[in-house]
């Protein structure tokens, strides 16, 4: 650019892959110095990028239909098919269900790269447990037991990941089952061994929090099974 800011010259090298550029000038006229600014370089392209003028706005396509749709835990309120508003663009609003979960919602359009965007939908407040045990029945040997897990969740049934609390086990019998230590939450539930004794019968497995309703599962002790007698066979010489 010259001192005025009129354009002087402008150089293309399509050859030249690294290393170093130099600029040199005359002064014009005399005594003044020489400044460079704005200095662009890029990369070489066979075909010469094509470029769009107009301001922001003008550019957005303003009227276009646009469909949504979405999958997993979430609802979506009203239209899904619109017109894009003013600004080229159109809106939906997403509802969330009572299950947490990870909804995405699609929008699409005509000879358009469609768009989607994942929310997150979260647990509420820890409100209660909910108990749940790999086996209902067990022999009543006084070994077996029953893995008893006890789940932190809100009011809407959903697991609490990250809670943390301590829950305590109480067996309505101990006489048929004996009753388990108190155990941390971790990952937002606990566990615990119900052994049985040696006194079949049923009873019931209260999981008991500060602040949360209880949660109660019912395991019942059978008889354990007689051991089996070996026959023995005396061979008969005739």
């Amino acid at each position: 650019m010259n001192y005025d800011g009129s354009q002087i010259l402008t150089t293309t090298d399509t050859t030249r892959t690294s290393g170093y550029i130099g600029l040199t000038s005359r002064e014009k006229p005399n005594a003044v110095n020489s400044y460079y600014d704005n200095i662009m370089v890029r990369k070489y392209a066979s075909s010469e990028p094509s470029i769009i003028s107009g301001t922001e706005e003008a550019n957005i396509i303003q009227s276009v239909a646009i469909t949504f749709s979405v999958t997993g835990e979430g609802v979506l309120v009203g239209t899904t098919c619109k017109n894009a508003l003013q600004g080229g663009m159109a809106t939906v609003a997403l509802r969330s269900t009572t299950k947490s979960g990870a909804p995405k919602v699609f929008a699409q359009a005509e000879d358009l790269q469609p768009g989607e965007i994942t929310v997150n939908t979260v647990a509420d407040v820890p409100a209660k447990l909910l108990c749940t045990a790999d086996k209902l029945t067990i022999a009543a040997d006084g070994s077996s037991y029953a893995v008893l897990t006890a789940n932190i969740a809100d009011s809407n049934d959903n697991f609490i990941l990250s809670a943390t609390n301590t829950i305590s086990f109480e067996v309505s019998d101990e006489n048929v089952l004996k009753e388990p230590l108190p155990a941390a939450a971790s990952g937002g539930m606990a566990t615990a061994r119900i052994i049985s004794t040696l006194t079949p019968g049923t009873a019931t497995v209260t999981a008991a929090s500060a602040g949360l309703n209880q949660g109660t599962i019912v395991l019942t002790a059978g008889r354990a099974a007689a051991p089996g007698r070996r026959v023995l066979q005396k061979k008969l010489s005739g």
